[in-house]
């Protein structure tokens, strides 16, 4: 009987860009058919609508790019799992694998997003320190859910600054640097209340505490 382990190890028999090719076209079939009316029920302006799906386009597309090299260097079944198991070790993937079905949301099934910022320094002198608290629902009137609400939102804020040349600085832009322009997190924070997506502020003077 031979030694060899060639049983443990498959062949690498698809490429990056079968892998590539499958992922785009899963991405086509789950999303392409559903997704336009739920963005366009969101944003009406046309020009905000195409804007957001050609950036959204770009992001699916270096992101396929990515789950495709990820999974061509990985050649095990198990999809998720098996990078878990790969990156993080055993037990991780262990979790992965028995969880990951339960994190499916079911039409009409709610979720909620919980953030806290805090923020500590000094202030003419005094110990200061800034907390900022959301608190966001799942909005059953629209059918949003609320991570869609807190991050979709934002997105579209900014790229509305962007469009309306209230930020245009060139390049990669963290969101702290959108925030150093002035007027821009006003705009956005008034964007985002007008959608029901409201940051609380609690500021603390010493030993003294406002809300803001």
């Amino acid at each position: 009987m031979s030694s060899s382990n060639k049983g443990h190890h498959p062949r690498r028999m698809l490429s990056s860009g079968f892998t590539l090719a499958v992922t785009v076209g899963g991405i086509i079939g789950l999303g392409i058919l559903r997704t336009p009316g739920e963005v366009a029920a969101v944003v009406p302006d046309p020009l905000m609508f195409v804007s957001l799906w050609v950036l959204g386009g770009l992001f699916i597309l270096l992101s396929t790019v990515v789950a495709a090299e990820l999974m061509g260097m990985t050649p095990r079944s198990g999809g998720i799992y098996a990078l878990v198991r790969r990156a993080y070790g055993p037990f991780p993937g262990f979790v992965i694998g028995l969880l990951s079905p339960q994190w499916k949301y079911e039409p009409g099934e709610a979720d909620l997003t919980v953030m806290r910022l805090v923020i500590s320094g000094e202030e003419d002198g005094r110990s200061t320190t800034y907390t900022y608290d959301l608190y966001d629902e799942y909005d059953p009137e629209t059918g949003v859910l609320s991570m869609a609400r807190t991050t979709g939102y934002t997105c579209t804020a900014v790229a509305r600054l962007v469009l309306d040349g209230g930020y245009s600085q060139k390049g990669i832009s963290p969101p702290e640097f959108v925030g150093r322009i002035d007027g821009c997190w006003e705009r956005v924070e008034k964007y985002l209340e007008d959608r029901g997506v409201r940051c609380r502020l609690q500021r603390r003077l010493g030993s003294r505490s406002e809300h803001v």
